[in-house]
């Protein structure tokens, strides 16, 4: 597995983010996106969960290279794992610091994370596939956001309903984002529409069409998602 780290330009005691990517593989889109951690004073590493920095390079090799961890949640949690205690072997960073997040297949991944009981401040997931792996009983330490389309045609309501049990069984502090959320946590209904008509599923821009909103999305959402977390959950990320 080879991730790859991208220091802050302040690194002593730095807090990290890793950063999942979709089941395309450690492509440019999450190189670029652990990079621009680095615009929030954090540490970014890019994840590499197929090995040797494997990208798919159609949708068809994409789920090909993603099914085998969706049949073996284990060898899933190892792997992202593995990446977690690479990352908190290094000297300049703050092990009380390590946050992930992930997007699609790295959402689950992300929240996969949590689920190991590793000591991770927050997962962060950006419309993931929800369901945990059978008989998961680890205690999550983490705080957990899950911003999901509620039109997401790939997460049926099986897979919310299962995720909202999964959490309040294990009393995690959590939040499931969908919509109407001005009233919830105090952002605008500007600042509402646009996280659900731009970074969320919705009946106009669905999810098969993320690949052509995967820059507006993450322009929008990576720089801002963290003062919205910082309102409701953490505030700040890392205490």
């Amino acid at each position: 597995l080879e991730g790859m780290l991208f220091p802050s330009d302040n690194p002593e005691n730095s807090p990290i983010v890793l950063v999942v990517p979709t089941y395309a593989g450690r492509d440019d889109f999450t190189l670029e996106k652990a990079k621009s951690m680095n615009q929030l004073g954090y540490s970014g590493f890019a994840v590499d969960m197929y090995g040797d920095g494997k990208i798919g390079d159609s949708n068809e090799e994409n789920a090909a290279m993603m099914q085998p961890l969706l049949d073996d949640r284990e060898e899933l949690a190892n792997r992202v794992l593995a990446a977690f205690d690479a990352v908190s072997k290094i000297e300049t960073i703050d092990t009380n610091k390590i946050a992930i997040m992930g997007y699609c297949f790295g959402g689950l991944v992300a929240i996969d994370l949590a689920r190991t009981g590793a000591d991770i401040k927050a997962a962060i997931s950006f419309h993931g596939f929800l369901a945990g792996p059978e008989n998961s009983s680890n205690e999550i330490t983490a705080k957990v956001l899950a911003l999901h389309g509620d039109s997401d045609p790939m997460v049926g309501q099986d897979q919310i309903e299962s995720f909202r049990e999964e959490m309040t069984n294990k009393k995690v502090e959590y939040l499931k984002l969908i919509k109407n959320l001005s009233d919830d946590i105090g952002i605008s209904e500007e600042e509402t529409k646009s996280l659900v008509d731009i970074a969320l599923s919705s009946t106009d821009r669905r999810y098969v069409n993320y690949e052509e909103l995967k820059d507006e999305i993450t322009t929008f959402l990576v720089i801002n998602i963290f003062s919205l977390i910082c309102k409701f959950l953490i505030s700040p990320l890392f205490m």
